[in-house]
């Protein structure tokens, strides 16, 4: 049996993000805490997810969809919808960007 199988949804979040975002850990352990993320997000963790995107769209992860952004921000759609916090203020400030940047290219005649 897997260690990881041992651990809650939630555990393995936790545990993954303690362990990922230890920049002091060996990769060893960050790599265990990526695969404990991955997991609690295969599980449908909506803040697992959301950190699964943000690696996506940093580009610290690689997908293997033809087009990863736009996979990367069905995700976050998906953490947003599921009712994590952080994915719905990230999508929030990348829509207003977008907006943003389409409202300046406009010229007025």
């Amino acid at each position: 049996m897997n260690t990881a199988d041992i651990f809650s949804t939630e555990q393995k979040r936790e545990i993954g993000k303690a362990y990922f975002f230890n920049h002091d850990a060996d990769n060893d352990k960050r790599n265990y805490g990526l695969k404990l993320i991955i997991d609690a997000h295969s599980e449908k963790d909506p803040e697992a997810t959301y950190i699964v995107a943000r690696l996506l769209l940093d580009g610290v992860l690689k997908s293997s969809s033809s087009d990863q952004q736009e996979y990367a921000l069905t995700l976050m759609c998906s953490s947003a919808n599921s009712g994590c916090i952080q994915a719905r203020a990230f999508l929030n400030a990348y829509c207003e960007e977008r907006y943003q940047e389409e409202h300046d290219d406009i010229q007025v005649a």
